[in-house]
């Protein structure tokens, strides 16, 4: 699952439009949160939430393009 999360991370910072929104959801939170954290040059947490469906949690992270400085 690192590889798939990182895969997809790193093509929503290629391809997101600059005003873009990424959604990702995981029951996976630790995983989640790294992938996140190694593009976080690229990728600006704007949100996180929980949620709970049949037992199991699973954390929400609403994501944009960085702007480049």
């Amino acid at each position: 699952l690192e590889a798939l999360y990182a895969g997809v991370l790193r093509n929503a910072a290629d391809f997101l439009e600059p005003a873009g929104r990424l959604i990702v959801t995981s029951s996976f939170k630790t995983l989640l949160i790294q992938a996140i954290a190694h593009l976080s040059g690229r990728l600006r947490v704007l949100a996180r939430y929980r949620a709970e469906m049949g037992g199991i949690h699973y954390q929400i992270v609403v994501a944009s393009k960085r702007r480049r400085e």
